[in-house]
């Protein structure tokens, strides 16, 4: 999982990339996310893919800062 993060890091902003990774820490406890294997223990491929798959529900709640935003 760090060597596909490590080659996307480009695809957006510092900032936003502070707040994605924010976000998913809160969510799920750790910046980058699940692995493929910690998700493989409580659901099947087919569920991965599909979950990766949907849209965010509220897509606002993951634009919002949740790290200090100095101007």
């Amino acid at each position: 999982m760090a060597g596909i993060r490590a080659k996307n890091e480009w695809a957006a902003p510092p900032l936003f990339r502070e707040n994605i990774d924010a976000a998913t820490a809160e969510k799920y406890g750790d910046p980058p996310g699940p692995t493929y294997e910690a998700l493989r223990k409580t659901k099947s491929g087919r569920q991965i893919i599909e979950s990766a798959s949907r849209p965010i529900e509220y897509p606002d709640d993951r634009l919002t800062p949740r790290v200090p935003c100095v101007v």
